[in-house]
């Protein structure tokens, strides 16, 4: 593995997390209580290098040596996959040129300090040819029936953008990318794959009509997966269904622009995580914010942003595409998430955030 920068470490804010617990002992929402290990001890919450705000800047490799990064998508696989618990795809993103924006994969061991695994030869996703302009929104999915990873990722002509997956069973070696949807350009934005246990998998992607960044409204469409996924075309061959509109979008005044989706099964909900900005500006002018759902179709969104441009020098300008996992253990979703620099910089950015604190901030009495 190509060597990764060593962690520096320092306690976190156990006793934030604790005292928000408390505040909501009067809530439906069962007791969160400070997390134990196996001898009823306190187990700490992970711990990283943080800014005074609690945000960390990663620092990920790219193939093209400039350090400029975006759109993460993050698996972690329990107990590891080919030696390494968490797998990111990510695209370079030099001074915004979208050339670049080929997806690569990089690998951790706690979600902090990432490299590029032995054998792995970045972009894992051909360069633009022919009628693609470029490729962008990566999603990795790890389809344990199969012991495979699924990459899909949005290939964007002048008039159509184009969801197509490439898949490994080593996370080396990847297959020729194959075509899997095709939608009028700025409709299939940044795809979303989930696998719930016992449910149909589920694609989410944002629908920005013709305008893209600049669109005056923006929606959220759903497909479910039909076919089996012990099947050798699970998610890549032609069984998704028609799409459902759903109602994901941001709080009144907001536009969702980017958006990823999982399972919390303690909880039987989906989560979002997404930026979204105000419907007289545009996309370059993003907040992050969080939403849930039981049914996937219908959402309830904070009202206010997880996290907002500025609370980070690095991330003054605009807040991107994120990736999320709740880590059920620390009772806590880990949040990787695109940011960008007044300065142009791109980069990756780490949060963490107690499920007491985001279940706090809904509008309504917390479920």
């Amino acid at each position: 593995m190509t060597a990764a920068p060593r962690p520096v470490r320092v306690a976190a804010l156990r006793g934030l997390v604790i005292g928000l617990a408390l505040l909501l002992g009067c809530s439906d929402d069962p007791v969160i209580e400070e997390p134990l290990d196996a001898n009823g001890q306190p187990l700490p919450p992970v711990t990283i290098t943080t800014t005074p705000s609690g945000v960390l800047q990663l620092d990920i490799p790219t193939y093209d040596g400039s350090g400029d990064v975006v759109e993460p998508d993050v698996v972690h696989v329990p107990g590891g996959w080919h030696g390494w618990d968490y797998w990111m795809a990510y695209e370079p993103y030099p001074h915004s040129n979208d050339y670049f924006e080929n997806a690569s994969i990089a690998t951790s061991p706690d979600g902090i300090t990432w490299g590029v695994p032995d054998g792995v030869v970045n972009p894992v996703v051909p360069r633009p040819t022919g009628d693609v302009v470029h490729n962008s929104d990566p999603d990795l999915v790890y389809v344990h029936q199969l012991d495979r990873m699924v990459l899909f990722y949005r290939a964007v002509t002048r008039t159509s953008n184009i969801l197509e997956a490439t898949s490994s069973t080593d996370g080396v070696h990847w297959s020729v990318p194959a075509r899997v949807l095709e939608a009028p350009r700025h409709s299939l934005v940044s795809p979303s794959v989930v696998l719930a246990p016992g449910r149909r998998a589920k694609l989410f992607y944002v629908d920005a009509g013709s305008l893209g960044c600049d669109a005056k409204e923006t929606t959220v469409g759903m497909r479910r997966w039909m076919g089996d996924l012990h099947d050798d075309d699970a998610l890549v061959g032609a069984k998704w269904s028609a799409a459902v509109a759903t109602d994901l979008n941001g709080p009144p005044g907001w536009m969702i622009w980017h958006v990823d989706v999982i399972w919390v099964d303690e909880r039987s909900e989906y989560w979002a995580v997404f930026p979204a900005h105000r419907a007289y500006e545009n996309c370059a002018k993003t907040d992050l914010f969080m939403a849930r759902s039981r049914d996937a179709v219908h959402w309830e969104v904070l009202p206010d942003p997880v996290l907002k441009r500025g609370d980070v020098a690095w991330a003054n300008s605009a807040l991107y595409r994120a990736s999320m996992e709740y880590d059920g253990t620390r009772r806590q979703f880990r949040v990787w998430f695109s940011a960008l620099s007044t300065d142009g910089a791109w980069r990756i950015g780490h949060g963490a955030f107690p499920i007491s604190d985001i279940l706090s901030r809904f509008s309504g009495r917390p479920r």
